[in-house]
């Protein structure tokens, strides 16, 4: 809203600093992939608690950082807070997993064919500019890899870096 820039001290993170934290993700992809659903359900709606329980004070942030307004940046979180939830009963329902089961009868004997969707590891995510929460780091695109079972990288937007730390905080 002035026109001035935000004080805050960031520095761009190298390619070693890049390198590590995909390692990380990559190391904690198959113990994430292997938490039960209802367990991740739980890892939901424990964000989605979290992130209303800091409403205001990530509100103020993202205002003074974004000046997007805080009625704006308040319906933000809200629909963030209703993708978690939603996710969270996604995952309790359980049929997003199309499972099936083919059974048939050959040379062999009786046999089955089973299919199931799976995580299939890290999933990076790019922080927008404009939409400091429900397209950033707890926005759906984060949402929805965390309820499928996959770690999440996010590259915050520069132009939100402390709403995107207290976020992640």
């Amino acid at each position: 809203r002035t026109g001035g820039s935000v004080p805050a001290e960031f520095c761009e993170s190298t390619r070693e600093d890049v390198e590590n934290v995909a390692d990380n993700a990559a190391k904690a992809a198959k113990p994430y992939a292997a938490l039960h659903r209802s367990q991740r359900a739980h890892l939901l709606t424990t964000l989605a608690s979290l992130l209303d329980r800091e409403r205001d004070e990530l509100i103020t942030t993202a205002d003074w950082e974004t000046a997007l307004g805080r009625r704006r940046l308040s319906g933000e979180i809200d629909r963030s807070i209703g993708q978690l939830a939603h996710f969270a009963e996604v995952l309790r329902d359980g049929s997003y997993l199309e499972l099936a089961v083919d059974s048939f009868e050959d040379q062999f004997g009786s046999r089955d064919i089973r299919r199931m969707l799976v995580p299939i590891g890290p999933v990076a995510v790019f922080g927008a500019s404009n939409f400091p929460f429900a397209f950033s780091v707890l926005g759906g695109d984060t949402v929805s890899a965390l309820a499928a079972g996959c770690p999440v990288v996010v590259k915050a937007h520069e132009s939100h870096p402390v709403t995107s730390q207290k976020s992640f905080d």
